[in-house]
């Protein structure tokens, strides 16, 4: 595979064999391949824990600027949740299958806590921003409010950027009837193509810079 690809993910809810299905659909190779998520790995699906440990497993392996995880607004209920022990809003938006899958795991979620804590809101190259959910128009990304970063949704899908913004967090079904496809609008890519509800989990391959293609896989 070429040196120069990326490969991004969307919105993987606790799907873990979808996203391992992913992974190996577009070849991936850890040692040459640069992974962006854009986060939402946790809540809603029944495997969070393993998706949170492979994608782990996965840093420590190929290194952080390889394997780049982003914080999406469910990782950042999960934070306020366990640091504060108010479950509520948590629970609302599913956060109960993820502390769910940790005990079917044995696993120990406050242990991921810091690492939960620890993940950026964006990251940006040459010709891309990639966010969880958008950006407001001419702001700076380090002075990018929280709330855009994290919960916008089709309010600042429209507006016109000076690189693509690839993100996720809404559905592409629930805004344009794009029957689980991303969805491009202006110089906005959306490719949460929503897995967790039955949709289709997609992976946009970029090489040189440029999009080249995606690949899908089915909800099992």
């Amino acid at each position: 595979m070429s040196k120069n690809r990326t490969l991004v993910i969307g919105d993987i809810h606790g799907c873990y064999d979808e996203f391992i299905e992913l992974l190996n659909k577009a070849n991936f190779d850890g040692k040459n391949d640069k992974l962006i998520l854009l986060g939402d790995y946790i809540d809603r699906g029944k495997d969070s824990y393993r998706v949170i440990q492979t994608i782990k497993t996965l840093q420590k392996e190929f290194g952080n600027d390889n394997i780049i995880a982003l914080s999406g607004n469910h990782e950042d209920l999960a934070v306020e949740a366990l640091k504060t022990q108010d479950y509520f809003l948590w629970f609302y938006n599913g956060g109960g299958a993820t502390l769910k899958s940790y005990r079917a795991n044995k696993g120990d979620i406050f242990k991921d806590l810091e690492w939960l804590e620890s993940l950026p809101y964006y990251y940006e190259d040459e010709n891309f921003y990639y966010v969880h959910a958008g950006l407001v128009p001419d702001v700076p990304l380090d002075k990018q409010p929280k709330e855009a970063l994290l919960w916008a949704r089709e309010e600042l899908i429209y507006f016109e950027h000076k690189k693509t913004v690839i993100f996720g967090h809404t559905p592409t079904m629930f805004l344009k009837n794009a029957h689980w496809q991303p969805l491009y609008c202006n110089s906005n890519l959306n490719i949460d193509t929503g897995c967790v509800y039955g949709g289709k989990l997609t992976c946009v391959e970029i090489i040189d810079g440029e999009i080249n293609r995606h690949y899908q896989v089915d909800k099992t």
